[in-house]
C-alpha cells in the first residue's frame, strides 16, 4: 500500500503546470532562477506582496516538496536572521 505522502513527495519531479497554480509556478521558477533566496528577496524581485509569496512558498515546502531550507541569513533590512530557500535537487 502505498501512503499519500510517499506520492505526493514523488510529485516533486513532475511540478507541470497542470499541478501548480500560476503564482506557485511564479515563485518556484524564481527560486530555481535566484537560489539561495529568501521570502523577502523574492518579493523584491518578482513584485508580489510578501504575504503571497510566503502563502506559494509554503504550499512549495509542504504540499509539493520541491522547495527546501538552504540555510540562514542575516538580513541587514529588516536585522533579522531568515531563512534561505532553494529547489530540491
Amino acid at each position: 500500500m502505498t501512503s499519500t505522502f510517499t506520492l505526493r513527495n514523488e510529485s516533486y519531479h513532475d511540478l507541470s503546470d497542470e499541478h501548480l497554480g500560476k503564482e506557485e509556478r511564479e515563485v518556484y521558477d524564481a527560486i530555481a532562477e535566484m537560489e539561495p533566496v529568501s521570502d523577502r528577496m523574492l518579493a523584491v524581485v518578482t513584485g508580489k506582496s510578501i504575504n503571497r509569496i510566503t502563502a506559494r512558498r509554503n504550499a512549495l515546502v509542504h504540499k509539493w516538496g520541491a522547495v527546501i531550507d538552504a540555510g540562514k541569513f542575516f538580513d541587514p533590512f529588516t536585522k533579522r536572521n531568515v531563512t534561505l530557500w532553494r529547489t530540491r535537487p
